[in-house]
Order: structure tokens, then C-alpha cells, then sequence
């Protein structure tokens, strides 16, 4: 028969043995068609080559607007180019968070950004760098042709004046709606979102003066910000790992002016961990869309470890870095991102590349393996003790590489009778040589079961890891 619920996102439950499944660089997709297979199958998470190299090391900021991407990678400030180059225009300061660039149109054609807690504007007509704001500059944005200025010290919002980046120090807001400063902004046209430690506001361009933005009267909401940089926005939605008088690590996503909650009781117990462990307030986030899936990508780069949620899928799943060195997983490369060129742009913290992130790169940037696991919900039997003859994985078959690893393309799997706490020895199987279109992946004599666990992992590097269903058989032939 079918195996249930083998084809989902993550989700481990405080106690393995309730729920102990895992999804790691691999998403759930719906089939759209009712005459399909299977409704939902498995794709695999994207991975990376060379877009370009940029001489500083760390990326912290990508942004493309009117056919120019702008680039913060260290202390460089530069431009990324379509021939792959990229040009350093001046030097910023650093520290740890990322940093933010925006632009102010055709009109103004300047660009604002902040890093290191300074402000920086770049001339889009001469390439010039130069600092505007010292110490007091968090994050950018734009709203009908002014730069905004956040100062995450003091829970200012500074503009500056219409299409310029000379900012008036004297033109600011700071919060009186509630007692918690503000310790984020994003702007997500034609709203400013200001959130503070327990509670946020909204803010829009009023057209008054000489202080042009006002507040959204009534829509004070009860759900503050820890990390500031775990704050993203893609279309109508803003996304942030939040806090609140009662505690922390929900992640909200906006449904018209009211955050909601999307985060399971399985994410949260897993950021609950981080915290205790060591913190979450670092997180940091970014959303792109790809294949008419939106991602909230969620990294936490101290915990080490990313969590992904997919937007039309509402559901969870995992993305990391194997690392082979220490035999570990490690968080997924990417931090920052871009659309340019028709591609998706990262960067990492670590190197100073730009990356090409792509379903059809089959490996990691520095060529390491992308190791992908399912781990199934359990098979509870009611301790009637049926013996599985056969477990069965339906997949792209017979399409292993041509030489190299993944010529002979396994999958690896193992059982655990025990909510995952101890595992029986991993059995491979071959998936088919190039054209062995028909061979059929199964698992025999799965023993005799009351409560069983399956994992199934795979690291060779292709771009078909497509899991399309699974299924159990019992020892008589007849459905497990």
C-alpha cells in the first residue's frame, strides 16, 4: 500500500515517538493534476555554482533594482555585473549583522545603505561612495523617493529629503504608541513596518510636512521582534521570528496588517533548543521565489541551523551543509540574496563569492555533496507485530550520471524501532545505471515492526533527486 505521509515537511514533536520526521534539502510540492500518482511528491533544495568572485570575504548585502546589482561582500561596496565581474566602489564598515541597500529611482538615482551602523550613499552616475550617517544607521529603505534611515540604538526612523540622501537630523519619529522601542524596520510599499521588542506599528507616506509619514491609526499588533534581522517581506507579506510579553520563537507572517502564527509546535520546540543552547537572536532571514514556491529562508547562524518555510505549502523543512570534515550538519551557505540576470544570486558569510543558487547545480559551491534525508512518519501497527516484506522507494529512476560519483547512484536506508533514538545497520540500493529507466528501489525483509521509523538519505550529486512516492507491503503480499 501506499506509505502514508511519506512524501511531507519536518516535524518533530517533543517526544520522537509521536512524530519523528525530518526533510532536509528536500521540499514537498503539490501535483496539481487529479489524475496525477501522487498529490504531493518530494523536489530537492537547490545548489550552487560560481556567479563571480569579489576579493573581500563575507557576504552581507545583495540588491537589484533598474537593472543594476549592487553588492556588499566584507567592507567592499560595489556593483555585480551580467559578464560575471564585480566592482568594488568604496569600503564600508563591518561588524556581524548583515547590512541593507536600497535605491531611490530614476529620479533621485542614488542608492542608501547601512552597514556597520553607518549610512553610506552611492551616486548611481559616478559610482562615488560616500558616508552620510555615523552610528546610527541599522537598516535602509525607500518610500516614494525618500531613504529612510533606521538607528537601531535609539528606535529612530530618520527621512531624508525628497529624492536625496542628505538627511535633516531634526526629521525623525520615534515610537509613543507603546513603551518598547523599535528594533526593526522594513519597508514593504506602501507600508513601513516598525516592530519593537513586544509590539509593532505601521507607518505610510501621509504627504505632510516637513515630516511626510504618519502612523496607521488602530494597528498597534502584539507581536515584537528579537532578531531584528530575521525580518523579510516578498509580496504582500512580511515574515520575523517574534517575541512577546509571554516569550519567544514564533514566527509570524503578516495577513493583511496582523502577524499569525506559521511556525508549528515542532519548529518552535527545535528554536526553543537553540535558545537554551545558545541564541536566536541572531537570526537572520531572506525570501525568494522560485517555481511558484515562495521560501522564508531562516538561518541561525550561531545555533547552526536553517529552517525554510514554503508559502504555498505551509509547511516546514530543513536545509544545511554537510559537513564531512566533522561529520556534521552544518547551516545552510546562503545568507543574502538577489534575482538578477535571471538567476538567483547568494552569498555566504564565509567565502567571497557570488553564487548562481539553482535546482540544476547538483552540489554545494565548494563541490561538497548536498546530503538529503526523508525521515518518515512512524508505522504504528498497534503492537499486532505484521511483517514488512518490502519497502519500496518510487523515484526517478536510471538516471545516474554518465562517470564520477553517481554513475552507479544509491539510496541509503535505515529503520529505527525507536522514535529514531537507535537506528539498525543502512542497507543501499541502486537507483539504475544511465537508462535503466524501470529498476525498482525496495528494501526486502524489513523485519516485524511495532513501531518503526524509516530514513532514507542520499548524497550523489544529482539534479533528479525526485521522490515521487513510497510503499510497504507485508510478508503475504497483501497491504502492511
Amino acid at each position: 500500500m501506499r506509505f502514508e505521509g511519506f512524501c511531507s515537511g519536518s516535524y518533530t514533536a517533543q517526544s520522537s515517538l509521536a512524530d519523528a520526521e525530518r526533510t532536509v534539502n528536500w521540499y514537498p510540492v503539490k501535483v496539481g493534476s487529479r489524475y496525477a500518482k501522487a498529490r504531493i511528491i518530494l523536489c530537492p533544495s537547490p545548489g550552487f555554482s560560481t556567479f563571480c568572485t569579489t576579493g573581500a570575504v563575507g557576504g552581507r548585502a545583495l540588491f537589484t533594482m533598474n537593472n543594476r546589482t549592487l553588492g556588499i561582500i566584507g567592507g567592499s561596496f560595489g556593483e555585480v555585473f551580467s559578464n560575471r565581474t564585480f566592482t568594488p566602489y568604496g569600503t564600508v564598515a563591518q561588524d556581524g549583522n548583515p547590512a541593507t541597500i536600497t535605491m531611490n529611482g530614476t529620479v533621485g538615482n542614488q542608492a542608501f545603505a547601512t552597514s556597520g551602523n553607518n549610512g553610506y550613499a552611492l551616486d548611481l552616475a559616478t559610482n562615488a561612495v560616500t558616508l552620510v550617517l555615523t552610528g546610527q544607521s541599522l537598516m535602509a529603505g525607500m518610500l516614494d523617493g525618500y531613504f529612510l534611515n533606521f538607528d537601531g540604538l535609539t528606535g529612530r526612523l530618520y527621512v531624508s529629503d525628497i529624492n536625496s540622501t542628505v538627511f535633516d537630523p531634526t526629521q525623525f519619529v520615534q515610537r509613543t504608541s507603546a513603551p518598547d522601542t523599535w528594533k526593526a524596520m522594513i519597508v514593504n510599499p506602501p507600508d513601513i513596518w516598525l516592530i519593537g521588542s513586544l509590539s509593532g506599528d505601521v507607518f505610510y507616506d501621509a504627504g505632510t510636512f516637513p515630516f511626510p509619514l504618519a502612523q496607521r491609526v488602530g494597528l498597534n499588533f502584539k507581536y515584537g521582534i528579537g532578531s531584528p534581522f530575521s525580518l523579510a517581506a516578498q509580496g504582500t507579506s512580511v515574515m520575523w521570528l517574534s517575541q512577546t510579553t509571554e516569550g519567544a520563537g514564533i514566527v509570524v507572517r503578516t495577513q493583511g496588517y496582523q502577524p499569525v502564527r506559521v511556525s508549528t509546535d515542532a519548529v518552535e520546540t527545535k528554536i526553543a533548543e537553540y535558545a537554551r543552547a545558545t541564541t536566536i537572536n541572531d537570526a537572520e532571514a531572506f525570501m525568494y521565489q522560485e517555481q511558484g514556491h515562495t521560501f522564508y529562508v531562516l538561518r541561525f547562524p550561531t545555533a547552526n541551523a536553517t529552517w525554510v518555510y514554503d508559502i504555498e505549502m505551509e509547511q516546514w523543512h530543513e536545509r544545511t551543509y554537510w559537513n564531512a570534515a566533522q561529520n556534521r550538519e552544518d547551516a545552510w551557505k546562503a545568507r543574502v540574496h538577489t534575482f538578477a540576470f535571471g538567476q538567483h544570486l547568494t552569498a555566504d558569510p564565509s567565502t567571497g563569492t557570488i553564487s548562481t543558487m539553482s535546482s540544476t547545480n547538483p552540489t554545494e559551491l565548494d563541490g561538497a555533496v548536498i546530503r538529503r534525508i526523508r525521515r518518515s512518519p512512524g508505522v504504528f501497527t498497534e503492537h499486532r507485530n505484521i511483517p514488512i516484506r518490502v519497502w519500496e522507494i518510487y523515484l526517478e529512476a536510471g538516471t545516474s550520471l554518465q562517470s564520477g560519483q553517481g554513475s552507479d547512484a544509491v539510496v541509503m536506508a535505515r529503520t529505527s524501532d525507536d522514535g529514531g533514538k537507535t537506528w539498525a545497520g543502512e542497507q543501499w540500493k541502486s537507483i539504475g545505471l544511465v537508462g535503466q529507466y524501470d529498476t525498482r528501489v525496495r528494501f526486502f525483509q524489513m523485519g516485524i515492526p511495532e513501531d518503526r521509523v524509516y530514513e532514507l538519505v542520499v548524497t550523489d550529486p544529482l539534479t533528479t533527486w525526485f521522490i515521487v512516492d513510497s510503499y510497504l507491503n507485508n510478508d503475504t503480499g497483501r497491504a502492511a
